[in-house]
């Protein structure tokens, strides 16, 4: 079946017409500032926002999330409610408000310092802070509260997001067994061994098992999720089924690769003709013949700094590419509150400035940068200019940059690929690297400018086939569609049964 926006809304019409549908997630999709005498909506940045959003727009669903802007709490209705998005409503935020010391405990502190870390393996010490952990039960429990207020006596599809919330699902299990309850988990999971270390590993295992359904970006997060299970509960698991019996109730895991909306995207990117060089050139200096794009977060799971490294050598081996090869980079501030962060800001300037003294000429200089975050629409034109995209991360569960400059890059573009990204199950075209082999990644710039134009286009076109075939509505639609499915399921089970 090719999934669509029509054959989602046929799902909508013909599975779920009787279930209201709840999306529970800490990130809102747009937040709302004060600017000198008016107010300013923003459209937030992010995977779990680009996936998510065109799905709640079609089902008209209500989004759960916290308010993070400084004017979210003066355009809200009494009870916390705006439509969205701004301009053609199609869906209700519903906003909470969690008190300073709690984000700084539940977001900065254990979910972006504990979590984030231990799920990525990429060599960054997670903190085991029991003030953290406090504030992340308490956080999560206003999440729950809130989804069940919304749901009330209502048959309600739960759809929680993510590592941030964790422990809502129990939560909300335990007070209305009825409802349909599922968890999308958007980063990875790592090996059983590591995660064990965490001190409330348990407490989390068992607020995730509170789901009838949890879905990875790939089947080797499955098996290490079901791995910990196993080694950390008294539960039955079936390692070939897929599923955890604990306490006298089925969850099942399944692995769901995120994407985009294809079509949107590469609309979006035809209609921009003319975007090209000239606008570029009000962001670099000087002339170019290859441009080079990375787009993300500024996170030390991107590997941003491995990238710089190996443009640096790249240029020192092929020194015939000064002043004709340029990379411009989109980092998106992120967690600024968070040590370790701050520093990857400074580490990240000062190899630039390397960099860029090393090899600039009187009207040329290797790397530029914008730090901030752009509207979808002009990303997408940055992609239709660039030549190559690196996407280079040292471990993500996606990764959606990549498939996006698939849909919006030029027919000849040329994608650089993390082998540790989820989407290099998908984009087997795209030319593979192990992030962490600077000496490799410099060669691959290097192949990706020498490769002949019809190996580039057959390239290309093929990643689009993937993924507009494999797009969020085919993401969405299976997940809701095995969600429904089970809930036919016998749940409850004899005593006999769970024993492990």
């Amino acid at each position: 079946m090719a999934w669509t926006k029509q054959s989602l809304k046929k799902l909508v019409a013909e599975r779920l017409s009787d279930y209201q549908f709840i999306l529970v997630a800490q990130a809102e999709p747009y937040a709302h500032f004060y600017a000198k005498d008016s107010i300013k909506v923003q459209r937030g940045a992010g995977g779990v926002i680009t996936a998510m959003e065109p799905i709640v727009k079609l089902i008209h669903g209500l989004w759960i999330a916290y308010g993070r802007g400084n004017a979210d709490k003066a355009v809200v209705n009494e009870s916390d409610r705006i439509r969205m998005p701004p301009v053609r409503s199609s869906y209700t935020l519903r906003r909470i408000w969690i008190a300073k010391r709690n984000v700084l405990g539940w977001y900065y502190g254990f979910s972006n310092q504990t979590l984030w870390p231990l799920s990525h393996s990429v060599f960054e010490r997670p903190a085991f802070s029991k003030q953290d952990w406090d504030a992340y039960v308490e956080v999560n429990r206003q999440f729950a509260d809130a989804a069940l207020a919304e749901s009330g006596e209502k048959k309600s599809i739960i759809w929680l997001q993510d590592y941030q919330l964790a422990l809502a699902s129990r939560m909300i299990r335990e007070r209305n067994p009825d409802l349909i309850i599922g968890q999308f988990w958007h980063i990875p999971w790592p090996v059983a061994d590591i995660f064990k270390v965490c001190p409330w590993a348990k407490d989390i295992l068992e607020g995730m098992l509170g789901n009838q359904l949890i879905g990875f970006q790939r089947i080797a997060y499955c098996k290490n999720f079901l791995s910990s299970v196993a080694k950390t509960l008294e539960a039955k698991v079936d390692m070939d089924a897929m599923t955890v019996t604990y306490n006298n109730r089925i969850t099942y895991v399944r692995a769901y690769p995120i994407s985009i909306d294809y079509q949107a995207i590469a609309s979006s990117s035809a209609k921009n003709k003319k975007f090209g060089k000239s606008y570029i050139t009000r962001n670099l200096t000087g002339k170019y013949d290859f441009l080079s794009l990375g787009v993300e977060r500024l996170d030390y799971t991107k590997g941003v700094l491995e990238r710089i490294m190996a443009i640096d050598r790249f240029l020192e081996k092929y020194p015939e590419y000064i002043e004709k090869f340029v990379h411009l980079n989109i980092l998106v501030p992120s967690r600024t509150l968070i040590k370790r962060y701050e520093e990857l800001d400074r580490d990240v300037e000062t190899l630039i400035e390397n960099v860029n003294f090393k090899y600039a000429t009187a009207h040329w200089q290797p790397i530029h940068v914008i730090k901030e975050a752009l509207r979808p629409q002009l990303v997408n034109n940055f992609y239709k200019s660039a030549n190559i995209a690196q996407v280079t991360s040292l471990a993500d569960g996606m990764n959606l940059v990549a498939k996006e400059y698939v849909a919006a890059g030029p027919d000849d573009g040329v994608l650089i690929l993390s082998d540790q990204t989820g989407a290099a199950d998908e984009l087997t075209d795209a030319i593979m690297v192990n992030p962490y082999d600077i000496e490799q990644l410099a060669d691959a710039i290097k192949r990706a400018l020498d490769m002949p134009k019809d190996e580039r286009k057959a390239r290309m076109q093929k990643m689009r086939e993937v993924v507009a075939k494999q797009n969020v509505y085919r993401w969405a639609g299976k997940f809701l569609t095995d969600i429904v499915d089970l809930k036919t399921v016998p749940e409850t089970l004899t005593q006999s049964d769970t024993k492990p």
